[in-house]
């Protein structure tokens, strides 16, 4: 895939305090540049970190029986919220896939001024809803083998066409938001296309209402702009990131839409998902 437009509401993080669990980080002698990650439900487990670390979100793999399978890191004081420590991670939905692919496209989803995770005490989270293993090499640091315990609550949607006709996508799903503090996502990919020339757009939103009411504001609404290769065809990503307490507990709709002026698109997939932090 060719390019990923992000969008990270700054919306004020909810100041939570409270531990519970501590988990025993087993590092891997062999391996030390990697994060393995294993479960069959989504859970979190508690890690303190004596060094920096980067991920290579590249070269991430998973084997997984589930609808989906990924990982999310959250700071744990209420300075940690409050700066946006933490806040990385990346999610594979089963069905975001391009027709005919084999393997799905993986879904940043950070704040893209933390990359680094800096030492301090943070909750991993393995995201999934079947036996799953996660692989995720490190570009920084000494990897780990965590197998959380902690369970909570991940839920994905996802339709792997959303193509109305070559010149528009539009795809609208329930989902429901629990929680005080949670992580919210919503993404569109497009695909085989020589030209964009259009409106784009992913977002949560209150049900039957317009992009921005659910966070009362137009940040999360469709962008307009232009995309052009004419020599190859080309596959593009819009990703909308609600920040930890952006959105309050409720009912929503997870929207992702394009409309094209320059027509010629052969594919479009959504997908949307909600994580519960502890």
């Amino acid at each position: 895939m060719t390019g990923w437009a992000r969008g990270l509401l700054a919306v004020a993080v909810a100041l939570v305090s409270g531990l519970s669990g501590v988990a025993t980080v087993r590092t891997q002698a062999a391996t030390p540049e990697v994060m393995v990650l294993s479960g069959s439900r989504t859970a979190w487990v508690e890690v303190t970190l004596k060094a920096p670390i980067k991920f290579d979100l590249n070269a991430m793999s998973a084997t997984s029986n589930g609808r989906f399978v990924g990982f999310y890191i959250d700071g744990v004081t209420p300075a940690q919220r409050k700066a946006g420590a933490g806040e990385f991670g990346a999610m594979i939905p089963r069905d975001l896939r391009a027709p005919g692919a084999t393997e799905s496209y993986t879904v940043p989803v950070w704040n893209r001024h933390k990359q680094v995770i800096e030492p301090g005490r943070y909750r991993f989270y393995l995201l999934t809803d079947g036996p799953s293993r996660l692989r995720v090499p490190l570009k920084q640091g000494r990897g780990m083998s965590l197998r959380p315990t902690h369970p909570t609550t991940a839920t994905v949607v996802a339709k792997r066409d959303i193509l109305v006709n070559p010149l528009q996508a539009d795809n609208v799903q329930p989902l429901t938001v629990a929680g005080a503090r949670t992580v919210n996502v919503s993404v569109i990919v497009i695909g085989k296309f020589h030209a964009f020339a259009g409106n784009l757009g992913t977002c949560f939103r209150k049900p039957e209402a317009e992009c921005g009411s659910a966070t009362n504001g137009g940040a999360d609404g469709p962008y307009t702009g232009t995309v052009l290769d004419p020599f190859n065809e080309t596959d593009f990503g819009f990703t909308t990131i609600y920040r930890p307490g952006a959105l309050p507990s409720g009912r929503y709709e997870a929207w992702q839409g394009a409309l094209n002026a320059a027509g010629g698109l052969k594919y479009a997939t959504g997908a949307a998902f909600s994580l519960t932090l502890a």
